[in-house]
């Protein structure tokens, strides 16, 4: 982890003469365990900003979801897509590794996997980080702790109702529709991310 040497990102975030934002110097720490936290970081990658993935032991589950078997020990195409140009370290929040990657980033992508309280906590110690946060009901309400399935976010939103006869058992959709709703989201508000101090929610429900 030589390359996460000690230096000031925000060195980097001049705009140039078109009025991007470079991200050379930005580091980013990925917490999430989906899809879109991973599209998220890929976005960061591909605007050539250094990422992080924190992962379990295990690894994610995101590495074994794939169309066809995936051998013990290796992962699947949607994660080698995703995590191409990423540098993956295990642990987690609260080890000293992590605090210290997460001390020196500008960027924090959380999902599920990640606990509003946990969120709230880890905003307090850094606040001057911007937390990306992608959660089926938010970070704050009665529902921000639940983990709904697909079927019950399609439910939610009213997107059942179309599907299938008035007499029938209501179905969803297949694949992971809100996922892929949610990579649109996430395109759209990467763009703010260059602020200091944010907590940028996305809510899958609302999107």
């Amino acid at each position: 982890l030589e390359f996460l040497s000690a230096g000031s990102w925000r060195s980097g975030t001049a705009p140039d003469e078109v009025g991007a934002v470079t991200l050379s110097d930005i580091r980013v720490i990925d917490l999430s365990h989906g899809i879109a936290g991973a599209y998220l970081a890929k976005l960061m990658v591909d605007a050539g900003a250094q990422v992080v993935r924190v992962e379990p032991a295990e690894g994610v589950a995101l590495r074994r979801r794939s169309a066809v078997a995936v051998s013990e020990g290796e992962s699947g195409p949607l994660f080698a897509f995703l995590a191409a140009g990423t540098h993956s370290v295990v642990g987690e929040l609260g080890d000293e590794l992590v605090e210290e990657l997460v001390a020196d980033a500008a960027l924090v992508i959380v999902d599920t996997a990640t606990s509003p309280a946990a969120v709230e906590s880890l905003a307090e110690r850094h606040p001057g980080l911007v937390i990306s946060s992608i959660r089926p009901y938010g970070l704050a309400g009665p529902w921000a702790s639940a983990t709904p399935n697909e079927f019950l976010l399609q439910a939610d939103t009213g997107s059942v109702l179309c599907r299938g006869h008035i007499t029938h058992v209501p179905f969803a959709a297949g694949g992971d529709i809100y996922g892929r709703i949610l990579l649109n989201c996430v395109k759209f508000r990467c763009r703010i991310l260059q602020q200091n101090g944010i907590q940028v929610e996305i809510n899958e429900v609302e999107s």
